[in-house]
């Protein structure tokens, strides 16, 4: 490693107490209602990005060393999809995005028209968003439904080509990675690119 960070404080937040764990997750990550999603409950994105603003962030950053001006997004899978979601909708509350295996896919790939939607109406946009995805994450190689190589690419170089004077973006394809693989290689490598520090001369 090239340089160091001082520290980094981790925080995770549960699945919602005494709900099935896969019905929570389906419904906080997900920002608009899709009813092809006939076992679970989609759309409940906003009321948690609210519970987050409101009641996680502020006692994180009362109780801890926390600084507010480096907050970091992480997320996997629809956690993925979600934090390109805030990165559109609520981008000042992040500092930083690390998005693997993102689930761009959802809604019948929504998010792309709420990046177009964000390109028409913002000059910038202003944070570092570190993307991975892995090398087998498509139908050929039978990991996936959905081509999420080609999502994360066709979705990174649209960010790319507006041009925002604010945005650093870093993407990578994990080698040999496939869905419930990525986010330990991903998340590594986008705190070492998004914290270390230059070694002092």
């Amino acid at each position: 490693m090239q340089g160091v960070f001082n520290s980094l404080l981790v925080v995770g937040i549960s699945f919602a107490l005494g709900e099935d764990g896969m019905a929570s997750r389906v419904r906080d990550l997900t920002p608009t209602q899709d009813k092809s999603w006939t076992n679970y409950t989609t759309g409940g994105a906003q009321a948690y990005l609210d519970f987050m603003e409101e009641d996680v962030l502020p006692f994180v950053e009362q109780h801890y060393r926390a600084d507010p001006t480096r907050r970091t997004l992480a997320g996997q899978s629809l956690g993925g999809s979600f934090g390109a979601w805030v990165l559109l909708t609520r981008p000042e509350l992040f500092d930083s995005y690390i998005l693997t295996s993102a689930s761009l896919w959802f809604h019948q790939r929504m998010i792309f028209d709420l990046e177009k939607s964000y390109a028409e109406n913002h000059k910038d946009l202003r944070a570092k968003v570190y993307f991975a995805v892995g090398e087998y994450e498509n139908p050929e190689h039978g990991s996936t439904r959905h081509d999420m190589v080609g999502d994360q690419n066709a979705f990174v170089a649209s960010l790319r080509s507006r041009n925002y004077p604010g945005l650093k973006i870093k993407d990578e394809i994990i080698s040999g990675s496939i869905h419930e693989t990525t986010f330990p290689v991903g998340f590594t490598r986008a705190v070492s690119w998004l914290f270390t520090k230059p070694p002092a001369p």
